[in-house]
């Protein structure tokens, strides 16, 4: 049984349309993908105030970065300074007299803590 004329005109007009509903169901997608796009940028990392607020991290992470640096350099000059002093009264002092100035020196250490 071949189709008639008026069933084949149908047809195509059927499937032309699932194939434009095809499309538009595409770019509405593509819309709405484009508007909520535009929203996050719009509203959140577009503000003036959300931008200022990274500035002020940005700078005061960098303010303790060189504090931090600064402490770490103190506590690096002050040790370096003591082993350099303790290494003079080593070398200064007799073999006999270098117990005593050893645990004087501890005994300074255990009040400093």
């Amino acid at each position: 049984m071949t189709p008639t004329p008026k069933i084949d005109r149908i047809l195509d007009r059927i499937e032309d349309a699932a194939a434009h509903h095809g499309r538009a169901l595409y770019w509405t997608v593509a819309v709405i993908a484009a508007l909520l796009l535009w929203w996050l940028v719009r509203f959140d990392a577009g503000r003036h105030e959300v931008g200022d607020k990274i500035r002020e991290i940005r700078t005061t992470a960098e303010v303790a970065e060189r504090r931090a640096d600064t402490i770490v350099d103190a506590a690096k000059a002050r040790e370096e300074a003591v082993h350099d002093e303790t290494v003079k009264q080593v070398q200064g002092t007799s073999d006999d007299a270098l117990p005593d100035i050893l645990a004087g020196l501890l005994r300074d250490y255990r009040e400093g803590k």
